[in-house]
């Protein structure tokens, strides 16, 4: 038991000021994801945190502490915890901040800048050197006067790999030589214990996982331990009864989203490779990886490596078989990435538009055999004339023929597109169909085709409502307004 939870909580009215600040801070970083600068949620969400923080800091500094799911002042918690102290040390955890020390109010300018680097993907930071480095003098991303009001400390975890033990020493080394050699469940008892506590903390997991890629001589022996180790993570962790095997299992799903594209998609290839007891550990833990998780490790692989690799989209459709689902996190990806200082690169709309039709194609790899699936690649290659197959009467071939005609074939785009524009209901993506629509009309106007181009026009129209509806931010209506 950790000695917050032995001390006396705090009293009620500086738990009253740390529930206020996390909720009115949690509540700004969703904001400023969100919506852009200058919005009006976003200014009423700084505008209220700059006078919360006016009130909280005017007899003394509110000096937070962060834990993986709770947030201390001055070391001590609340009697009653608060989901919102939950929600902000979450976030803030993930960006590796340990602590958090605020002085005074500050300007809404000052925290508009924090919390946009709280509320980017901690791989994005932490590429860009950290939040602790951004927030700093070196930084770039705070003024003198922002460093005096708020102070941002980081979890230096280089010097915790150093120093800080993960267990017993012999221990550790048995568990590390048992994954690398094939052999996990001849683990001691004692080593069995260890990597149960191992994987039930988060922190503690990070700082394996990075011991265990280190002692690898290779990928394959990355992918062979990285295997092992959830083969038998799952047994121990499934071996308790109690509501820690869940846990354990979203704590190595997210172990997993941090590697690198090659390591996952290969290792994503064994699923399907269940133990005695009949249970698959790979699908079990990848199966748990969150939606966000996957956009973070997309959109880290393509910074990473200036661009979607075919590994990535391996992995990437592993991960999310629905090609609907596939398209949408595609799109998160796209917006995140659009905003990131890399998104604002000369090189980066024809590097998305790359990695894009990439991760959003299709592949039936997973699906069919693997000779299959050559022979399928060279049909692509190796196509045979219509013209020339005479295993066809003379009739058939041209009434097929008949159907696969420009005019034809552009009924049967056109058709399709307005199906799409009529029945699509998330807004953003009725967007992107509208967008191809327009570029559709001026093409059927040019080839005279001004009956279809009428029909898209008309339903471009309707979709509008009317002039109310046209003002509502991210609405279908708005969208086709600025269409038409």
């Amino acid at each position: 038991m950790s000695d917050a939870a032995t001390r006396e909580p705090l009293d009620s009215e500086r738990a009253a000021r740390l529930i206020a600040f996390a909720r009115t801070c949690a509540a700004a970083v969703r904001a400023v994801s969100l919506y852009p600068t200058g919005h009006p949620a976003v200014e009423a969400t700084l505008t209220r945190l700059v006078n919360t923080v006016t009130t909280i800091t005017a007899t003394e500094p509110l000096r937070t502490t962060v834990l993986p799911k709770r947030l201390l002042l001055d070391g001590l918690a609340p009697a009653t915890p608060d989901p919102a102290l939950a929600e902000l040390a979450a976030v803030l955890h993930q960006h590796r901040v340990s602590g958090l020390t605020v002085r005074s109010a500050g300007d809404a300018t000052m925290w508009q800048r924090l919390l946009g680097l709280i509320g980017r993907p901690p791989e994005e930071i932490r590429e860009a050197g950290g939040i602790g480095h951004l927030w700093s003098e070196f930084g770039g991303m705070a003024t003198a006067a922002h460093l005096r009001s708020v102070e941002v400390r980081e979890v230096d975890y280089e010097r915790l790999l150093r120093n800080r033990s993960l267990g017993d020493a012999l221990t550790l080394e048995e568990i590390f030589d048992r994954l690398g050699s094939g052999d996990p469940e001849a683990m001691s008892p004692a080593a069995q214990a260890l990597l149960t506590e191992i994987v039930g903390d988060p922190t503690k997991l990070e700082l394996f996982g990075a011991r265990l890629a280190e002692r690898c001589v290779d990928r394959a022996a990355h992918i062979d331990a990285l295997s092992h180790l959830l083969h038998q993570a799952t047994a121990l962790a499934g071996a308790v009864d109690d509501e820690s095997y869940p846990e354990s299992l979203r704590h190595l799903a997210r172990l997993l989203s941090t590697l690198d594209a090659a390591t996952l998609a290969e290792l994503l290839r064994r699923r399907g490779s269940p133990t005695t007891g009949g249970q698959d550990p790979i699908r079990t833990v990848t199966d748990r990886i969150e939606p966000e998780q996957i956009v973070n490790f997309v959109s880290g692989s393509i910074v990473a490596d200036q661009g979607a690799s075919q590994r990535l989209a391996e992995a990437f459709q592993a991960l999310v078989p629905d090609i609907d689902e596939r398209r949408q996190l595609v799109s998160l990806v796209g917006h995140e990435m659009a905003d990131s200082p890399f998104g604002q690169t000369d090189s980066f709309p024809n590097l998305w538009e790359q990695a894009e039709s990439l991760l959003t194609s299709y592949s039936d790899q997973q699906y069919v055999s693997e000779e299959y699936a050559h022979e399928l690649g060279l049909a692509r290659t190796q196509a045979t004339e219509v013209e020339q197959v005479h295993d066809d009467p003379p009739e058939r071939i041209a009434s097929w023929l008949s159907t696969v005609d420009d005019p034809s074939l552009r009924s049967l785009d056109s058709q399709l597109l307005l199906d799409l524009l009529e029945l699509e209901a998330d807004p953003h993506r009725w967007r992107d169909i509208a967008d191809t629509v327009c570029a559709h009309i001026e093409d059927l106007t040019l080839a005279g085709d001004l009956a279809w181009a009428g029909r898209f026009v008309e339903a471009l129209a309707r979709a509008r409502v009317d002039d109310r509806a046209a003002d509502t931010p991210g609405s279908i209506a708005q969208f086709a307004a600025a269409a038409c």
